[in-house]
């Protein structure tokens, strides 16, 4: 059962039958070290399961890093500040090792727009450096589009 599980009585969890049966990690150290560090796993997401890592004290940590198509901003660096918060608590106050992997995504259909934009925007602006009234038109069209189909998508 779920509270099986929550106590650490089943190596065995499933919410409900829409969700695949998950074993949680067998690890005869782990009576001997409890930590009583609980999470909630994808597997079962209406619970607190007790984290168990698969190879004792080593806790090998793949997660997905930002997609980075503009300039650098905050919410870049939360990724990697959130995750190293995270991973220094597990090292120094539980004495766990870990082997924390975090990819950054170089390729994205928003890259290839951006550079698409940039590249128009480019072509554009070559073509019509000396048309400032054209400039200003293109604009303020532009903006009355944008204008319209947010306001659009508000009151929809």
């Amino acid at each position: 059962s779920a509270d099986d599980c929550k106590y650490g009585k089943s190596n065995t969890y499933q919410p409900d039958k829409t969700y695949p049966v998950w074993y949680t990690p067998y690890n005869q150290l782990q009576g001997l070290q409890p930590d009583n560090i609980v999470v909630i796993n994808s597997l079962c997401p209406k619970e607190k399961v007790p984290f168990i890592p698969k190879n004792g004290r080593l806790i090998k940590w793949y997660t997905c890093g930002p997609t980075v198509y503009a300039p650098s901003h905050m919410g870049h660096a939360r990724t990697y500040i959130t995750f190293d918060i995270i991973r220094n608590i597990l090292e120094y106050y539980f004495s766990y090792r870990v082997n924390l992997v975090m990819n950054i995504t170089d390729v994205d259909d928003k890259i290839i727009l951006r550079a698409r934009q940039n590249y128009l925007f480019e072509q554009y602006r070559q073509q019509n450096t000396k048309n400032a009234a054209k400039i200003m038109q293109d604009i303020d069209t532009a903006f009355q589009q944008s204008l319209e189909k947010r306001t659009s998508a508000v009151a929809g």
